[in-house]
């Protein structure tokens, strides 16, 4: 339990940084401020996957940077395609094609300058990043974990079940993180709306209430 406790706030960290990651490149690199990837929070569950491959694959190479390179890239490249290929398969969605950018991909899920990034970024998470997330995972008790993982257990089960709902809903292909985004927000909207006349209709009852209160008590005290 305690080996899964920890593999598992290892994947949430890695799926933030990779978010953090991919907000990075749309905001300086693309220019375009949009909330990437599947879920609607702040989470990247495809980095998460693949850092916890690479960790369990890859640990005994840590010392060997070619290696290591070498082997990170064939391990993002298949999991990276293997969640295109699901998510397509299965949600009948893209959210990202690479076909459009270079004319060296593989059905637009995986493309060749794609690839020299991930072999980076997965030797320095491997090599100096781990140790680090490790450390301080270390850190806090078990119990912290153990009960941090149910609370982002549910919270995430939650963000699956409303990121299905949004792209099921969202017609297209291609990447529909704008499009998605678009969904979100007018969801907030009307959820936002049905609480605030909810919040009116229970302060107005609340109102009544005192004021009825008020007068039975003025009632009871002239007796």
């Amino acid at each position: 339990m305690e080996f899964i406790t920890k593999l598992f706030i290892t994947f949430i960290i890695y799926s933030f940084l990779g978010w953090c990651v991919e907000e990075f490149y749309a905001l300086v690199i693309t220019k375009n401020k949009t909330n990437r990837g599947f879920l609607v929070g702040p989470l990247c569950p495809v980095y998460g996957f693949t850092s916890i491959a690479l960790i369990l694959l890859l640990d005994n190479f840590k010392d060997n940077l070619i290696v290591l390179f070498i082997l990170s890239i064939v391990i993002a490249a298949f999991i990276e395609y293997l969640a295109s290929y699901i998510l397509e398969k299965f949600l009948s969605v893209k959210l990202w094609d690479y076909s459009k950018d270079s004319k060296y991909n593989v059905k637009g899920r995986i493309a060749l300058f794609t690839l020299i990034p991930f072999g980076i970024l997965g030797t320095i998470a491997i090599k100096y990043v781990n140790p680090l997330i490790q450390s301080l995972i270390n850190k806090f008790s078990l119990n912290t974990l153990y009960y941090t993982s149910i609370i982002i257990i549910v919270l995430l089960l939650i963000d699956i079940i409303f990121s299905v709902f949004i792209i099921r809903n969202t017609q297209g292909t291609g990447d529909i993180t704008d499009e998605k985004n678009k969904e979100v927000k007018k969801h907030i909207k009307k959820t936002t709306k049905v609480v605030q006349q909810q919040l009116e209709n229970t302060t107005k009852i609340a109102i009544n209430s005192i004021k009825t209160t008020n007068e039975n008590v003025k009632k009871i005290i002239k007796k």
